[in-house]
């Protein structure tokens, strides 16, 4: 099964959140005024146009930030080869209801040391874009407020740190190595819609064949090994976007609703804080190695966050 351009070479690569401190009170723009300033951050506002993440970052910025937009996909590359920016700002979805992902997946594969934030004023209605952003190497970030989306702006203007993702790239500690290559393609699969069919497709197998395999080999079924990556991907979700919302944490990971994503949980026996009104999942590489250890697998030298370049090209 072909994988998507945001799916190939170098998109293991996501990233980790933060609780943004409040920031001061925010300023217009003014690209001119940037020039010959040394503590100057200029950022690129990515395929916005009209949309209300345009209007988000607009009142986000202030000093030492200043916006310059650039609706074009094919000038977005050319800008930032000329190394003016800082970093640069995506939507989910661009205003013709196209995926950024493929253009942040290029952006990252020629400028890997430059910030790249994907937001959205809102979750969307399916995970498949948000999941595809932040593994093509986009900060990703859900409803952040103007303050908070200023903090984030500033901080990742400095060298960003290693992060985590669920990706073949991260599992390579993952023993036996049966268990490694199926729980990489089901991370894969996930963001894809996560059927069985698809799974199967991608290992070259008929799903009767897969089922088998996994059953000779001591391992899970399919449907629990894709359950068992859309839990990882929650951890990865919750961790960029720092969403504490379990509802919005299984919708955008793919679980049908929270009660959902709290059973697969349980069922790989990771601890869940708080199972009430607000539950919160543990940090990504702790639900990793509980998982592996419920699926009959161990881990023997595995980084978790090796979001950077972990596949680089």
């Amino acid at each position: 099964m072909s994988r998507p351009h945001n799916m190939q070479s170098s998109p293991e690569r996501n990233t980790n959140g933060a609780n943004w401190p409040i920031a001061a009170t925010t300023c217009p723009n003014d690209d001119g005024t940037a020039s010959g300033r040394d503590d100057a951050i200029r950022v690129l506002g990515v395929l916005l146009g009209e949309l209300p993440e345009a209007a988000l970052l607009e009142r986000a910025i202030c000093e030492p930030l200043h916006l310059v937009h650039e609706p074009s996909r094919s000038a977005v590359l050319a800008r930032l080869r000329a190394g003016e920016y800082g970093l640069a700002v995506f939507p989910i979805i661009d205003r013709s209801g196209l995926p950024t992902s493929p253009l942040i997946d290029q952006c990252m594969q020629e400028h890997a040391d430059l910030a790249l934030i994907a937001i959205c004023c809102t979750p969307p209605q399916r995970a498949g874009p948000l999941l595809a952003a932040a593994r093509a190497g986009a900060r990703v970030v859900v409803a952040p407020s103007a303050p908070e989306l200023t903090a984030l702006l500033r901080e990742s203007a400095r060298p960003p740190a290693q992060r985590v993702v669920p990706t073949r790239a991260s599992l390579q500690g993952i023993e036996p190595g049966f268990l490694r290559e199926a729980l990489g393609v089901a991370a894969q699969v996930v963001v894809e819609g996560g059927h069985v069919a698809a799974f199967a497709a991608a290992l070259n197998v008929s799903t009767r064949t897969l089922t088998r395999q996994l059953h000779n080999a001591g391992l899970a079924p399919p449907r629990a090994l894709l359950a068992a990556a859309r839990l990882l991907w929650a951890c990865a979700v919750r961790e960029s976007a720092r969403s504490e919302d379990a509802t919005t944490v299984a919708r955008l990971s793919g679980f049908a609703d929270a009660n959902r994503l709290l059973s697969a949980a349980r069922k790989y026996a990771v601890p869940v804080v708080g199972e009430g009104k607000h539950p919160r999942l543990p940090r990504y590489d702790d639900v990793l190695a509980a998982v592996v250890k419920a699926l009959g697998g161990h881990i023997l030298d595995v980084c978790c966050d090796t979001m950077h370049d972990a596949e680089k090209s």
